[in-house]
């Protein structure tokens, strides 16, 4: 393959592919070719994200601060991704999986307690947030895997739990097994790309209905990451904060480009 790609042209085929799939979902029907072609495209993005946060692990002189970048622009994403496919504000919808707010909490005995109950966990597990907060995960993981001062039982712990907050994430643990796999296999393109396939073939073993054809698009992101030439590109600034604040961003005018249409 020729090395075509430093990790800002990468980057920005990223964010051009996601672009075209939130578009797609957005705008075109799912009954149309268009809509499968835009969607395989958008396959490209979750790799190619999970790789760099790969390779920003392996490069970084400060994780804590690789972190933090990446969990506040994940809270600034949440209202507008939530706007744009949830159909609300984040506290909107949590309030909306309380199936009765005067029963949550039930004083007995001098005690108080949780009534479960009144929790409509199905709702609030449909609850999802955008994929940075994925990314977060992913990087967390990492960190806590790779830490020495933490024991065996703590690590798996905790790497259990954050698999499962993954699932209110977009791409879901996904994201997170992609990510294991580009950093701890980045000397050995082989194992490393195989194992790619076989995390991608089980995602694509979920297929239940029609539209679930767009996850072929997987298959496609090898291809892609292959050309990559190992060099950074221009180190200016604004490539770097570019990539981060163009997500809110283009999710805000999205949302109202699809109010001004539905207007």
């Amino acid at each position: 393959m020729p090395k075509l790609f430093s990790t800002n042209k990468l980057k920005y085929i990223a964010i051009i592919a996601m672009t075209i799939d939130h578009i797609a979902w957005l705008f075109v029907p799912s009954s149309s070719i268009a809509f499968y072609v835009l969607h395989i495209i958008g396959r490209l993005t979750a790799p190619i994200m999970a790789y760099f946060i790969a390779e920003g692990f392996f490069h970084t002189s400060n994780t804590k601060r690789y972190l933090t970048r990446l969990f506040i622009f994940w809270l600034v994403s949440c209202i507008p991704y939530s706007l744009l496919f949830n159909n609300g504000f984040p506290v909107e919808i949590i309030q909306n999986a309380l199936q009765d707010t005067d029963k949550l909490f039930v004083y007995e005995n001098m005690k108080l307690y949780i009534n479960f109950t009144s929790f409509n966990f199905t709702l609030l597990l449909r609850l999802k947030t955008n994929v940075i907060f994925t990314l977060f995960l992913a990087l967390a993981t990492l960190i806590v895997f790779q830490s020495k001062k933490t024991n065996v039982i703590i690590k798996t712990l905790t790497i259990v739990g954050i698999c499962f907050l993954s699932k209110f994430g977009d791409w879901s643990y996904y994201i997170i097994l992609f990510t294991f796999i580009f950093y701890f296999f980045r000397d050995n393109d082989k194992l490393k790309w195989i194992l790619y396939y076989c995390i991608s073939f089980v995602y694509m073993s979920t297929i239940h209905a029609k539209t679930d054809l767009i996850k072929i698009g997987l298959l496609l992101a090898p291809l892609i990451l292959l050309m990559y030439n190992g060099k950074k590109g221009s180190g200016k600034n604004i490539h770097k904060w570019f990539f981060y604040c163009y997500y809110p961003i283009h999710l805000i005018l999205l949302y109202f480009l699809q109010k001004l249409i539905e207007f």
